[in-house]
């Protein structure tokens, strides 16, 4: 899925801040990777682990 595919549903400046912060959280826990073409135009993202393995894993600690 692209970046910018994410953001097309927002329908509010709130919506677009949320999902940003939501993709920078799946981003820190290693849950998706972005990946860029070399343009910067509209990165790739990958999901890496499902949400439950992430919760899994931060919890085993």
């Amino acid at each position: 899925m692209r970046l910018r595919q994410l953001f097309r549903g927002c329908r509010s400046r709130s919506e677009i801040v949320a999902t940003f912060l939501a993709v920078l959280e799946l981003c820190r826990t290693s849950s998706v990777w972005l990946t860029d073409d070399g343009t910067g135009d509209n990165p790739e993202l990958k999901l890496i682990k499902t949400p439950e393995e992430a919760m899994r894993k931060e919890t085993d600690v």
